[in-house]
């Protein structure tokens, strides 16, 4: 299962964004964006008589910068040991689910719910949706500089969902060899339930067809939208659980 989180490309991240990556070990610090989706240990694969060593350079590592970050422990990590020092030192917790579903998939939208690929013509109309919808309107350079690079790189696609012509929906996809990592999919809250969300999942799944890939996978938080994917067919592939440091 490690594949799928280091099937996470540079491209969607900001400039300056370090790539940590030795056997066993997959790691993103990236300095100038202080927020955990540009900050996490994904995989941790370590011996057992390093585990205070490493969990200590690792939070380290991202106080010298005063960066929250997040850690990922389940099948991406080990041993069990590891989850114990990384849990006493966190701030909060969550379970996440990573799931997949079939390109084939075909799922039944709402009417006067359209979505389109982001270019340069409505990138802008992307971007306030994209940083309203995550509220990241503190990193809004920082934002907009990486949607920029990854909307112009071979490996992305983002896209743009409308509401009778409004902007209220955006997603993105990470195409690799064999699969297609669906990533940031959001709906402005005054639109939540208006299918939106499942338009953005079906058009990307249709994308990726096309392409040739036979599916799609994604991380998905258990209590919020977990459920709404299992809704739309993905199946659970595995359980683990988010730890987050301030």
């Amino acid at each position: 299962m490690a594949t799928t989180y280091a099937a996470i490309d540079l491209p969607t991240y900001p400039e300056d964004a370090q790539i940590i990556q030795r056997d066993g070990w997959y790691q993103i610090v990236t300095p100038t964006f202080k927020e955990i989706s540009a900050n996490e240990v994904f995989v941790s694969h370590v011996k057992d008589e390093e585990i205070e060593k490493r969990v200590e350079e690792t939070f380290a590592l991202y106080r010298k910068d005063d960066l929250p970050f997040k850690w990922s422990i389940g099948p991406m990590s080990s041993p069990d040991r590891l989850e114990q020092e990384v849990a006493k030192r966190a701030s909060e917790s969550w379970i996440f689910r990573g799931m997949a579903i079939d390109t084939d998939t075909t799922l039944d939208l709402p009417e006067g719910i359209t979505v389109e690929s982001v270019g340069s013509s409505n990138f802008e109309e992307f971007l306030e949706t994209y940083i309203a919808g995550w509220n990241f309107e503190n990193f809004r350079e920082q934002t907009r500089d990486r949607l920029m690079k990854s909307i112009t790189h071979p490996s992305c696609e983002y896209y743009l969902a409308r509401r009778s012509g409004q902007a209220i929906g955006a997603g993105g996809t990470v195409f690799k060899q064999k699969h297609g990592f669906l990533i940031s999919a959001v709906v402005l809250k005054e639109h939540r339930g208006s299918g939106a969300y499942r338009a953005l999942v079906q058009r990307r799944l249709v994308d990726l067809q096309k392409r040739g890939l036979p599916f799609a996978v994604t991380q998905a938080r258990d209590s919020t939208s977990a459920p709404v994917l299992e809704r739309l067919g993905f199946e659970t592939v595995f359980r683990a659980k988010i730890y987050r440091t301030d």
